[in-house]
C-alpha cells in the first residue's frame, strides 16, 4: 500500500497572536509600547533559516479596531517575507480588518472555517470573535461546517487555530471569557479523530496541556505577557514578547517558543494607556 503524502511532509510555521497594536504613533497597551516590540518579532521571523512555509496570526491586531491601528499594523506585517493567513480576536473588527489587511493577502480574517492544504496536512482557521462581546463563541453554524469539513476527509491530518483558547487555565480573569462553547467543540473533536493540535492566544502567556491525547498550545502575545496571578491580572514585566514555531515532520508535530530580545530601554511604563479604554 502506498503511503499516504502526508507522511513524507516537511513545513514550518510560525503562529503570532494578541498584537495588539495602537492608533497611535509610540502607543502604549498596560504599559507596553506594541508597535516596536511587533517590528522585534517580525526581524526575528525574517531570520529564520530555512524560512517558515506560512505566518498564522490569530487576532487582536489592534486596540480598538480602528483604521489608524489597522494601517499601522499593516504597515509593520508588510515587511514579513513568507504568506500570512489570519484570524480575528475580541478586539478586532472584521470590515475594518478586511478593508485595511485584505489587500495585503491576510486571508481568512472574520471568515468562518478558513481552510487550507499543505502537502496533505489540513490548517483550519476558526473564527472565534463574537460581535459586541469579549468572550469566545464559534457558534452553531461554525461547528456544523466544521464537523462536516473532518469528515469530508477523515484521513488528513488536522491542525486548528482561533484566537480564544479553549479550555479554562485556572485564572479566573482570563478564563471568564475563554471559548464559550468549548464543551460541545470538545465534543465534536473527541468523534474526529484526525486532529493533532491546537493552537489559540488571547489569554497572554505559553500554556500547553492535552484532552484525549490532542495537545492545545496557548501562544504568547508579540507585545505583553500577562502574570500567572490567580488574584488579578497584571503584566508580567520580566516576559519579552514572543511567538510559536511549529514544525511538521510527516506524521509528527513539534513546537518552540521563540522569546524575542529587547533593547534595555524598552520598559513596561505605568500610568494610563490605551488599555484603559479597550480592555484586555
Amino acid at each position: 500500500m502506498k503511503a499516504p503524502v502526508w507522511m513524507k511532509t516537511r513545513f514550518t510555521l510560525v503562529h503570532l497572536t494578541d498584537l495588539h497594536i495602537t492608533a497611535e504613533e509610540d502607543g502604549r497597551v498596560r504599559g507596553v509600547e506594541t508597535a516596536s516590540r511587533l517590528e522585534a518579532v517580525v526581524a526575528s521571523v525574517n531570520t529564520l533559516s530555512p524560512a517558515p512555509d506560512l505566518a498564522i496570526i490569530t487576532g487582536d491586531f489592534s486596540v480598538g479596531g480602528s483604521p489608524a491601528a489597522y494601517r499601522r499594523a499593516a504597515e509593520l506585517l508588510a515587511t514579513l517575507r513568507i504568506p500570512v493567513r489570519a484570524a480575528l480576536g475580541n478586539h478586532d473588527d472584521p470590515d475594518t480588518f478586511r478593508a485595511i489587511m485584505g489587500p495585503l493577502g491576510f486571508a481568512g480574517g472574520g471568515e468562518p472555517c478558513h481552510t487550507l492544504d499543505i502537502a496533505g496536512w489540513r490548517i483550519l482557521l476558526l473564527n472565534s470573535k463574537w460581535s459586541g462581546v469579549k468572550e469566545g463563541f464559534l457558534g452553531a453554524d461554525q461547528r456544523r461546517r466544521l464537523r462536516e469539513e473532518l469528515e469530508r476527509d477523515p484521513a488528513s491530518p488536522t491542525l486548528i487555530f482561533m484566537h480564544h483558547h479553549v479550555v479554562p487555565l485556572g485564572l479566573p480573569w482570563v478564563d471568564r471569557d475563554n471559548l464559550q462553547d468549548w464543551n460541545e467543540f470538545l465534543e465534536l473533536l473527541g468523534t474526529a479523530g484526525n486532529v493533532r493540535a491546537v493552537f489559540s492566544g488571547h489569554a497572554h502567556q505559553a500554556r500547553q496541556h492535552t484532552w484525549r491525547g490532542i495537545p492545545f498550545f496557548v501562544t504568547p502575545s508579540t507585545g505583553y505577557q500577562f502574570a500567572r496571578d490567580v488574584r488579578e491580572i497584571r503584566v508580567d514585566t520580566q516576559e519579552p514578547p514572543a511567538y510559536r514555531i511549529i514544525r511538521v515532520r510527516g506524521d509528527l508535530v513539534s513546537t518552540e517558543i521563540r522569546q524575542v530580545a529587547l533593547a534595555s530601554s524598552d520598559a513596561v511604563a505605568a500610568g494610563p494607556d490605551a488599555a484603559a479604554a479597550a480592555g484586555k
